[in-house]
């Protein structure tokens, strides 16, 4: 929608400077990357009581959507979301408390192989790694399992687009009452799907303008 106030040239570069201190540095997006490919590697390592299960560590939330901002004071930290999808497990084999208890249990090591002084946080979900002050992050990792085929067939049964299923997960909750329980009615997740979803959006937009510039 075209506002029917336009912008001056002053308004227009004072929101353009407005962003420009709202938007994440390069350093802290090349900082979170380390972080979560270092975590990965770590759970696929040799010795690691997880690799059997095949586990992919992938950024999630604003990090990945590319819509995070800076903190708003100086001692606020950014947000770093991410999954931890065991690739070789189902939801028949474990309980959410086991696939959490596994997955605390290797990012505790990796958090003290690298001297990290803040205790490992658990959460409703997930995994809290608080990294040092001067790093001004934490990540959350939370545990999954793949659920693309699931999720396929929900969406088919209810005539809804299936397109972006097949990234579809299952997460833990230990607010649930099926939390210490075998099912296979876990928390359904799709993360990658949403950043997909996100991306085709923005496309859209972008084509809209371009084309409306050239009018």
């Amino acid at each position: 929608m075209t506002s029917i106030y336009p912008l001056t040239s002053q308004a227009d570069s004072y929101l353009e400077e407005l962003a420009e201190s709202l938007s994440v540095t390069e350093t802290a997006y090349a900082a979170a990357e380390r972080s979560y490919t270092s975590l990965g590697n770590w759970l696929c390592r040799d010795q690691s009581s997880v690799k059997a299960y095949n586990p992919k560590v992938y950024v999630q939330g604003s990090f990945a959507l590319g819509t995070t901002l800076r903190p708003i004071t100086e001692d606020g930290e950014y947000d770093l979301d991410s999954v931890c999808e065991f690739q070789a497990l189902a939801m028949g084999q474990l309980t959410q408390e086991d696939l959490k208890i596994h997955l605390g249990r290797e990012v505790e090591a990796y958090r003290k192989s690298r001297s990290m002084e803040k205790p490992l946080h658990e959460s409703r979900r997930c995994w809290t790694l608080h990294y040092a002050d001067e790093a001004r992050f934490h990540m959350d990792i939370v545990p999954a399992l793949p659920n693309g085929h699931r999720l396929r067939v929900l969406l088919e049964q209810a005539s809804l687009k299936t397109d972006l299923a097949n990234s579809g997960i299952v997460i833990t909750d230990n607010e649930r009452l099926d939390y210490r329980m075998i099912t296979d009615q876990w928390p359904r997740s799709n993360p990658l799907g949403y950043v997909e979803w996100f991306k085709q959006k923005i496309e859209i937009q972008f084509q809209q303008r371009m084309t409306t510039s050239l009018q």
